[in-house]
C-alpha cells in the first residue's frame, strides 16, 4: 500500500477517537464523510477532473459513454450510471434547466415524467415557464390548461422555494431525497422484477407473506413455512435437481417422488394425514402462547401511567409562538393556527386562517404554518421568539438534525434561511397536550372564509385552553 496516495473515508457514525489511530497508523489522508464522496461528482476534486477530461468532457456524467478501452475504475462507475439515472429526479429552483416534456420532475413513480400530450408549450419548454417569478407560485391557470387534471394537481402540490437557487438532482427512492446504498438495492430489485414480469395478483400475495411473518409462533416455524411455500425444503425431488442424489422416490412409502406436498400431506407416514397435522400444530401454538405470556414481566402487563404534558411559559423577555396546521384531505382544506403568549402566559396574538395553497401532506401544512408564524413576527418586529410545535419532523428539519433534499424539503430550506437571520429566534418540540391552543386555532381556520387576527384576545375555543394553561403555571 502506498501510504502517500491513500485516502480514508469514514462513515458519519464513526467516532473521532476511532478515526485518529487508523489515520496515524496508515499515514493516509482523512477525506471526511463518505456520503459526500458518493453524493455528486465534485468538479474540484482531482479524480473527477481526470475522468471528466477523458470520458465526459462535453457532457454531464449521466450522459457519458464508456469510451474506448476504459479503465477498470471507470468501467465500474459507468456500469451503475443506468441505475442512478433511473432513481434521479429534478428538484427545481429556477426551473430553467428542466424540460417540461422530457425531464423527470413530477413526484409520480415510476416514470416521474409528464404523461399528458404536448399542448400549448413547445417541445423544448422549461419548467420556469410554469412559475410566476414575482410571487414564487405556480401559474395554476396555465398548469390546468396544459396538463390533465391529475398531473395538474400533482404539479401544484409541489412547494416552490422563495430563493433564487439552481435546479438540482435528488434521489427519488428515498423520502429525504438522499442517495443511500440500501435504496439503490431496492430500486435495482424493482427494475429486475419489472423486466421479468410479475403476478397479476401481486398485492394479495404480499398480504399473505406479511401475515405469515407476523404470526406469534417460534421463528423456526416461520422459517419452515417460508421454505415450504417457496419449495426449497431439502426433499428428494429438490436434491435430485441439484444432482445431490440419484433417485427422488419417497424413502418412506416408495410410491411417488418426494415433493413438499407429498411430505406434508400425501405420504401415509406424514402424521396420519392433514387433520392430525393441523391439530398437533394448533396444540403446539397454544403451548407457545402460554409460555410467552408467562415470560412477560408483570410490570410490563400493567397499564403504564402517562405523564401529563402542559404548556410552559418562556423565560423573560421572550415570547412563545405556538403554531399548528389542520389538513382535511377529502375537502382539500388547510387551516393555520398561531398563538403568541408572553412569559406570564398572557395571550398577545391569536391567528386563525384558511389557506388555498395546494398541499399534499400534513408535513407541508405544518411548514406553511411555521412560515406564517415567521412572517407574523417580522411584521410585528418581534426579535425574541421561541417557536414551539408538536411535529418533531418539522422541528428536527429546521434545527438541521436531518438533511432533507426532497421536494417538500425546499420549505425547510426557506425556513432555515429566515430563522438564521434572527439571532434570538429558536424552535423547540412539545407534545400535543402542550400545543392545544394552536391546534384549536388551526381547526377553526379550516372553516373560516378569511384570515382572522385577535390582539390580546381570541375565539372562545382557544381562550378556554389558554386560561387553563395559565392556571397550571406554578
Amino acid at each position: 500500500m502506498n501510504k502517500q496516495k491513500t485516502s480514508i473515508i469514514f462513515s458519519p457514525n464513526t467516532n473521532l477517537e476511532e478515526k485518529e489511530p487508523i489515520v496515524d497508523f496508515t499515514n493516509g489522508v482523512l477525506c471526511g464523510n463518505y456520503n459526500r464522496y458518493g453524493d455528486e461528482f465534485n468538479s474540484q476534486t482531482p479524480w473527477c477532473q481526470i475522468f471528466k477530461s477523458k470520458y465526459f468532457k462535453n457532457c454531464d456524467v449521466l450522459e457519458s459513454k464508456p469510451g474506448y478501452s476504459p479503465s477498470h475504475v471507470w468501467r465500474s462507475i459507468w456500469s451503475s450510471i443506468s441505475l442512478v439515472k433511473a432513481g434521479a429526479v429534478w428538484r427545481f429552483g429556477k426551473g430553467h434547466t428542466i424540460k417540461v416534456w422530457h425531464g423527470k420532475w413530477i413526484p409520480q413513480p415510476i416514470s416521474y415524467k409528464v404523461q399528458s400530450p404536448i399542448n400549448q408549450l413547445n417541445d423544448d419548454s422549461t419548467v420556469a415557464e410554469l412559475i410566476d417569478e414575482a410571487t414564487c407560485r405556480w401559474k395554476t391557470n396555465l398548469v390546468g390548461a396544459v396538463f390533465n387534471s391529475e398531473e395538474a394537481q400533482l404539479i401544484c402540490n409541489i412547494p416552490l422555494n422563495m430563493r433564487n437557487i439552481s435546479d438540482r438532482l435528488i434521489w427519488a427512492r428515498n423520502t429525504k431525497g438522499i442517495f443511500t446504498i440500501k435504496s439503490s438495492y431496492f430500486l435495482d430489485y424493482v427494475l429486475t422484477k419489472q423486466s421479468r414480469g410479475e403476478s397479476s395478483n401481486a398485492e394479495a400475495t404480499d398480504v399473505v407473506w406479511r401475515k405469515m411473518w407476523k404470526l406469534h409462533v417460534p421463528g423456526k416455524i416461520k422459517q419452515f413455512l417460508w421454505k415450504a411455500l417457496n419449495d426449497i425444503l431439502p426433499t428428494r425431488q429438490m436434491l435430485r435437481k441439484k444432482h445431490i442424489v440419484d433417485e427422488d422416490w419417497c424413502p418412506m412409502c416408495k410410491r411417488v417422488e418426494e415433493s413438499v406436498i407429498h411430505v406434508l400431506w400425501n405420504c401415509p407416514a406424514s402424521m396420519d394425514g392433514p387433520s392430525t397435522l393441523l391439530r398437533s400444530a394448533l396444540s403446539d401454538i397454544e403451548v407457545f402462547h402460554d409460555l410467552y405470556q408467562c415470560s412477560i414481566p408483570i410490570a410490563d402487563r400493567l397499564p403504564q401511567q402517562v405523564s401529563v404534558i402542559r404548556w410552559n411559559p418562556p423565560t423573560e423577555p421572550f415570547c412563545k409562538l405556538n403554531f399548528d396546521g389542520a389538513y382535511d384531505a377529502e375537502g382539500s382544506l388547510m387551516g393555520l393556527g398561531i398563538v403568541v403568549r408572553n412569559f406570564r402566559g398572557e395571550v398577545e396574538i391569536v391567528v386563525s386562517a384558511p389557506r388555498s395553497y395546494y398541499v399534499c401532506s400534513a408535513f407541508t401544512v405544518e411548514c406553511y404554518a411555521l412560515m406564517s408564524g415567521i412572517q407574523l413576527c417580522l411584521e410585528m418586529n418581534m426579535h425574541q421568539v421561541l417557536f414551539e410545535h408538536d411535529a418533531k419532523q418539522v422541528i428536527d428539519g429546521v434545527k438541521g438534525c436531518n438533511s432533507d433534499l426532497s421536494w417538500e424539503g425546499q420549505l425547510i430550506d426557506d425556513i432555515q434561511v429566515l430563522m438564521s437571520a434572527q439571532a434570538r429566534w429558536d424552535t423547540c418540540f412539545v407534545r400535543r397536550d402542550g400545543n392545544k391552543a394552536a391546534h384549536m386555532a388551526a381547526k377553526l381556520g379550516l372553516y373560516l372564509e378569511s384570515e382572522s387576527v385577535w390582539i390580546e384576545d381570541g375565539p372562545q375555543e382557544v381562550m378556554s385552553v389558554i386560561q387553563f394553561d395559565k392556571s397550571c403555571i406554578p
